[in-house]
């Protein structure tokens, strides 16, 4: 079968094959077995490195499926020159491959990866206060294929800022959110809207255009009080361990 596929990440299995993760347009998150990869001559290594989307072909196995061939689609070079770029991409599939289940499909959610990834690969410039905001939003809508929302019916904010990050609504019924769950921000966190909330402006998440969104400026002070709350809001909502990227993904 061949698939349109991101990798997540890739782990050693035996002397010379890996276990790739992926996730594919067809199958949702799929661990696939490559023989050979680690080879020197092996000609499917360079295009298996995470966050690259390619083509694969897969072939059905007894206890494990295999990737037989690969063909790179788009490698993302602008985001691998750039360290900056590379651990916001690299925080990216490793937030998927942590909190997707195998088989789990949702071609939605592959397109909005896809198209985040190739915008990251476009933008030139990158502070770190870009880069943390870039995965504020990534967490924001990843959740939100998830059926987790923050809005101020569940006074985690009094703020309308989310309108601006949440790029997509989840096209269907929450899988894992709580019925009745508490707040876990107070609603004094944030006291102003830190944006004009007119309808113009709210349209700009509505049309998916990361460009505009990624063009609204912060304060540092306003740009951490957000980073708090998404980052409690994802760390409360996957009952996870999540590693801060406002630690670990800037230079």
């Amino acid at each position: 079968m061949n698939m349109l596929a991101i990798v997540l990440s890739r782990k050693d299995f035996r002397d010379y094959d890996q276990i790739i993760s992926v996730y594919t347009q067809e199958k949702g998150k799929m661990s696939l077995l490559v023989r050979g990869v680690k080879k020197i001559v092996s000609k499917n290594s360079a295009y298996l490195e995470p966050f690259s989307i390619v083509n694969i072909t897969v072939e059905k196995g007894k206890e494990v499926d295999y990737l037989t061939r690969v063909q790179s689609e788009n490698y993302l070079c602008g985001i691998r020159e750039n360290l900056q770029k590379s651990l916001v991409a690299t925080y990216i599939v490793s937030l998927v491959d942590k909190l997707f289940s195998e088989g789990e499909v949702d071609n939605k959610f592959f397109s909005f990866l896809q198209n985040f990834l190739v915008y990251l690969d476009s933008l030139k410039d990158l502070n770190d206060k870009m880069a943390v905001f870039i995965l504020d939003v990534f967490a924001v809508n990843l959740l939100s294929f998830f059926g987790f929302k923050l809005s101020s019916d569940e006074k985690i904010i009094n703020s309308e800022f989310l309108t601006y990050i949440q790029v997509f609504e989840s096209a269907h019924s929450p899988r894992r959110a709580r019925q009745g769950g508490q707040g876990l921000i107070s609603s004094s966190l944030l006291q102003n809207d830190p944006f004009d909330t007119s309808s113009s402006c709210r349209e700009v998440v509505y049309k998916g255009d990361l460009s505009e969104i990624f063009s609204l400026n912060f304060e540092v002070d306003l740009a951490k009080k957000i980073h708090k709350v998404v980052y409690n809001f994802l760390v409360h909502y996957t009952e996870r361990k999540i590693v801060d990227w406002a630690k670990t993904c800037v230079v």
